[in-house]
């Protein structure tokens, strides 16, 4: 779990100097990392650990609370069936019904956060290479790690 949680930081880590570089500028979502952002970052981070012999799934939950305006969703990694890896999860640090969850990079077991969600589907992650956006900032991600 070590070099999972090694891989995924250097990846968000990467992120974060691309974003201080306005490197994503143009991007409608990815320059408000990680707010929104979940689902393109398992694919991108899904693609760059699969390059390093990890296969993964990506897992998408919602937030139900019984109020319209409180449905959220939520997408992150899964490893061996059991192990979550999620780099953007912090996106939820100043949400209380979120737990206030500021963990930029999470890699272990599922905790109270993410039992918040109900899983909607599980599924294996995008080829990145076929949507040139998504290419485009794996690319741009690729500089930096």
């Amino acid at each position: 779990m070590q070099e999972l949680y090694s891989l995924a930081s250097c990846f968000r880590n990467a992120i974060d100097i691309a974003i201080e570089n306005n490197e994503f500028f143009d991007d409608v979502r990815f320059r408000h990392f990680p707010m929104g952002c979940c689902d393109d970052a398992c694919d991108l981070l899904g693609k760059y650990l699969d390059e390093h012999g990890y296969n993964t799934q990506q897992i998408v939950g919602t937030y139900r609370d019984g109020k319209f305006e409180d449905i959220t969703s939520h997408a992150w990694l899964i490893y061996d069936k059991s192990t979550i890896i999620d780099i953007t999860g912090d996106q939820f640090k100043s949400n209380a019904l979120f737990l206030n969850f500021n963990t930029p990079v999470y890699v272990g077991q599922s905790s109270e956060f993410y039992k918040l969600f109900d899983i909607d589907r599980i599924y294996e992650n995008y080829d990145v290479g076929v949507n040139e956006r998504l290419n485009c900032l794996y690319k741009i991600i690729a500089k930096y790690l």
